[in-house]
């Protein structure tokens, strides 16, 4: 004969104590998993402006060495050689691509240039850095308008995102940037067809919380900006007024433009 009172211990189910404490233990589960993922993107948009010091200290140094901005050095090709694939002329290096040392010259005049008739610098000034054990990474230098992260430019710590670098000058009545002195700039933001990174990828909130903590806060003024409302698809900024304010959203619709003092 079976033991009754065993069978009906066997058979009871959670009391209310023992849910509540399941409950209990599987709410600060999920919150830590919460605040864990929090944490590793803040982590991760905070690295934005380290890595963005790292590459212009990283130029500042090169120039300070070679007496030559990187990607524009007219004599890049006497310290690493000339692109495989090159017959001798500048014309044909630099439609020359490869991870070795092996680059191309830029033609000296102290900017790094991105037009599609002018050597395309901004993708070779990565090479340079690289070359000079400036950066670490290896990267293509092809040429082209095209920056992919990671293959031809430096990747960032967010997915899909990296950096690009070349001379803007003074900007006026641009149809996406707001109006100032740019000089040289790196942009950061995701792979865009034929361009530098533009494409979204933090949100509104994290785009001006990054310039408030690093810089005024405004997305049309001072050292960290973004483009313009609606300039390559973004709505990052309210509007194409230099009074403009960032979007509070939470979705990704933002990229940046760091101005570097160079």
């Amino acid at each position: 004969m079976p033991n009754v009172e065993f069978t009906m211990h066997r058979q009871r189910g959670f009391t209310l104590i023992e849910m509540s404490i399941v409950l209990v233990i599987l709410g600060l589960l999920i919150g830590g998993v919460v605040a864990g993922r929090s944490l590793l993107r803040q982590s991760e948009v905070n690295s934005i402006i380290v890595d963005a010091q790292k590459y212009k200290d990283a130029v500042i140094t090169f120039q300070q060495k070679y007496s030559s901005l990187p990607g524009d050095m007219a004599n890049a090709t006497d310290y690493w050689g000339k692109a495989a694939g090159s017959t001798g002329s500048d014309a044909t290096c630099w439609a020359a691509t490869g991870t070795t040392p092996n680059t191309c010259n830029g033609n000296g005049d102290g900017q790094i240039n991105y037009t599609s008739t002018n050597i395309n610098e901004t993708l070779r000034v990565w090479q340079h850095l690289a070359n000079a054990k400036m950066i670490a990474g290896a990267f293509t230098g092809i040429t082209g308008a095209t920056h992919t992260v990671g293959t031809n430019s430096p990747a960032s710590r967010i997915s899909g995102a990296g950096f690009g670098l070349n001379y803007r000058g003074t900007l006026s009545s641009d149809t996406y940037a707001f109006d100032g002195i740019y000089g040289h700039i790196l942009y950061f933001g995701g792979n865009y067809t034929s361009a530098p990174p533009y494409s979204a990828v933090i949100t509104g909130l994290e785009a001006q919380g990054i310039d408030s903590k690093y810089d005024d806060g405004k997305p049309a003024l001072g050292t960290i900006r973004t483009w313009k409302n609606a300039a390559y698809s973004l709505t990052c900024a309210s509007s194409t007024a230099v009074t403009a304010t960032y979007s509070t959203s939470t979705s990704n619709v933002c990229s940046l433009i760091m101005l570097t003092g160079f």
